[in-house]
């Protein structure tokens, strides 16, 4: 049972395990109307968010991909959005660089009165005026 180990690259006879990396958990879900959830298959945590959501059986039959897509959304992007695209990043931020060059109140009837407070000021509603 105590076999020897080797020894590491750098030489000092221990061995170092590193974390994972490139993981991916493939997961096969099924509707399965005589599961409690109406899913059989479904990964740790899914079945108590299913649980804690009030989703029945018969909402499951119903709408399962969408409601797979939910919880998929939900634990393996861990609500992280995904960046955009070099173009498309490039795109918006020329549209945004067109649009604070503008003269609002040239294109836009501005409401006298303010409807909030943002970031970078305070907001009003305006109206095209086409």
């Amino acid at each position: 049972p105590n076999a020897p180990r080797p020894a590491a690259a750098g030489g000092s006879g221990e061995l170092s395990i590193s974390a994972p990396f490139n993981f991916q958990h493939h997961v096969h879900v099924q509707v399965d109307p005589k599961a409690p959830t109406g899913f059989a298959g479904l990964p740790p945590g899914w079945e108590a968010a299913l649980n804690q959501a009030g989703i029945t059986k018969e909402e499951v039959a119903d709408n399962s991909d969408a409601i797979i897509d939910v919880l998929r959304f939900q634990f393996e992007q861990g609500m992280e959005p995904a960046l955009p695209s070099a173009k498309q990043a490039t795109m918006e931020a020329k549209l945004a660089v067109e649009f604070l060059q503008m003269d609002p109140a040239s294109k836009y009837k501005i409401a006298p009165k303010s409807i909030g407070q943002g970031g970078m000021g305070t907001i009003y509603l305006g109206t095209n005026k086409q």
